[in-house]
Parts: structure tokens; C-alpha cells; sequence
């Protein structure tokens, strides 16, 4: 019988999660890996006996694969509330991902894992690198942060990637996301009232899946990541206000959206005023070319419930 190679993926109900599943089915059914995908009530991160109850299926079969990867798509992103609630956003964000770390080096496992922008405090004026020293301003950027820390000992073995990615969004969002709260609120005609003063960039959950499959495939083939840190966003830049404008551009709606400051909105939660990352490191070891957010955003529109046409599904 032939080894495979599997991945695990983690939260099952994120947005990337599904955009993973997506890519898979539209662009590569013919995938040379296993995948399975695990919600928390059948693998709870936060939990060691229920990660092994998961889990052991696969390590007391250990033999029957060449590889496996373990996905960390599930986190505490609920930037506002982490500010009541510090303990259990430490607790998913960087607690789990040190209970998969204990597992993973136990089991020679590798960990492709997800984090955020949020990590940076928005001072500089050019693109943070991975070279940047992180230095977040909210309970969730510290919670992330944190997690980065303990894949330390896997990514210098080249067993563990982190990647950061920023305003991250799909068509498909269980707990919501910008794209889908905008769009409701615009089809409502309910005035909407956006701030103008942060700068980053909407990335595509779907184009990140498409690069996570790529890194995955490398990974399988090389024995090790490429790289053990690396920036993830699609091009361009924009603040939450030029991106509320575009989502209406491109729903074909009036726009009743007027601009304010982050200190007219009220928040619990600091946040970085400049949050764009650079991506050059993407673009040499791998290769991978991200498209402008304008375009990534207008395709995803087009999916939409009520856009049931369908844009061109990307080669």
C-alpha cells in the first residue's frame, strides 16, 4: 500500500478553512495529499485529551502516511471582546497552539499555522518584513503573539510555518466578517459611518488557500518549510473606509458612508493605524505573485448569496 501524505485542518468553520476546502474542489481534486478537517466539538485545541482523541487515529497509524501537517485555522478573533475576556483568548490563541506544538513534537508532525497583522503597532511607514519585531497594541495581537512563540523550537527544525495575514474575508463566514456585515447594511440602506485613518489591506481567504495548498505540496515534496515566518496579503493598500466603498462599488449599491477617525469610533481594543506587510519574501521563495485586493474583492462579490452570478474561477 502507497504512503500518503495528510493534512489536518484545523477549525473546520473559519473562513479559511472553507476557503481551503473550496480551492480543493474547484482547482485541485486530483491533490496528492489526505485532508480532513476538524470543527472544535470533534477537536477542541484548547484541550489535550480531546486533541489526542482526534488525533491518535491517525499517530497510532503513523506508518501509513509520509507526512502529516497539522493546519491551525482556528483562533480567538474577536478583537473587541478579548479586551473583557484576556484569559480565554490566550487560552485558544496561544495555550492550543502550544498543546499542538507538545504533540507535534512528539509525533513528528509539522504545523502550518495562522496569524495576523495585528502583531505590529502601526508605527512604522513602510511594510513591515518578517524581520519587523512585533509589537502589538491589543489583548488579541498579544494573544497571537504569543502563539507565534511557542512554534519557535518546530520552525527551527523548518517543521513549522506562521503565517500573517490581515483583514482577512470570504464569502462564507460563520461568525461574520466586514465584507458580509457592509454588504447586509448597504442592501438595508442603513448609514454606515467608517473609519478612515487605518491603513492595511483586505486579503482573500480563497488566495491564501490556494498559497497554503502550494506551501503544503512544498512542504511534501522538500521535507521542510521554506520558510519558518512569511507575509501573506493581497496587493495594494486601503483603510476600512476605502474597502466599505469598494464592497458597494462592486454590489452595484449606493453608498451612504460617511468617513470618521478612529477616535470617533468608539473601541474597546488599540489598533494599528498602518498595518500593511510586505510580501517580497512570498514573491522570491515562492514564487507566488498575490493580485490586487480590488480584483480578489470584486470576485468574491460575485459569490455573494443573492450575486448568483458567478465570476471566472481562477486557473
Amino acid at each position: 500500500m502507497d504512503k500518503r501524505d495528510l493534512v489536518i485542518v484545523i477549525g473546520k468553520n473559519s473562513q479559511l478553512a472553507q476557503a481551503i476546502a473550496d480551492y480543493i474542489e474547484r482547482q485541485d481534486k486530483t491533490n496528492s495529499f489526505q485532508i480532513h478537517f476538524f470543527d472544535r466539538a470533534t477537536l477542541d485545541l484548547t484541550s489535550p485529551s480531546s486533541l489526542l482523541l482526534a488525533l491518535n487515529p491517525y499517530l497510532l497509524n503513523r506508518e501509513l502516511y509520509n507526512s502529516i501537517v497539522l493546519v491551525n485555522t482556528a483562533a480567538y478573533t474577536q478583537v473587541e471582546k478579548a479586551e473583557e475576556e484576556p484569559q480565554k483568548a490566550l487560552e485558544v490563541n496561544a495555550t492550543g497552539v502550544q498543546n499542538l506544538v507538545q504533540i507535534a513534537q512528539k509525533n513528528r508532525l509539522g504545523i502550518l499555522h495562522i496569524s495576523t497583522d495585528f502583531v505590529f503597532d502601526g508605527e512604522k511607514r513602510c511594510p513591515y518584513t518578517e524581520e519587523d519585531t512585533p509589537h502589538p497594541l491589543s489583548v488579541y495581537g498579544k494573544s497571537k503573539l504569543e502563539g507565534e512563540k511557542t512554534l519557535k523550537p518546530l520552525q527551527s527544525e523548518g517543521m513549522a510555518m506562521v503565517i500573517r495575514t490581515s483583514w482577512l474575508y470570504y464569502h462564507k463566514a460563520a461568525h461574520g466578517n466586514f465584507l458580509l456585515t457592509i454588504a447586509d447594511k448597504l442592501k438595508k440602506g442603513t448609514p454606515l459611518n467608517v473609519v478612515n485613518d487605518q491603513l492595511g489591506v483586505p486579503t482573500n481567504a480563497y488566495d491564501l488557500a490556494e498559497f497554503i495548498v502550494l506551501a503544503l505540496k512544498l512542504f511534501f515534496k522538500e521535507g521542510r518549510f521554506r520558510e519558518p515566518l512569511l507575509h501573506f496579503c493581497n496587493e495594494g493598500s486601503a483603510t476600512w473606509y476605502d474597502y466599505a466603498l469598494a464592497i458597494a462599488t462592486y454590489l452595484g449599491l449606493p453608498s451612504d458612508i460617511l468617513p470618521v477617525s478612529s477616535n470617533e469610533y468608539p473601541s474597546r481594543a488599540l489598533r494599528p493605524h498602518y498595518s500593511l506587510m510586505s510580501t517580497q519574501l512570498l514573491k522570491s521563495v515562492y514564487n507566488y505573485h498575490p493580485r490586487k485586493w480590488s480584483e480578489a474583492l470584486a470576485e468574491t462579490i460575485l459569490r455573494l448569496p443573492g450575486n448568483e452570478q458567478k465570476g471566472e474561477k481562477r486557473d
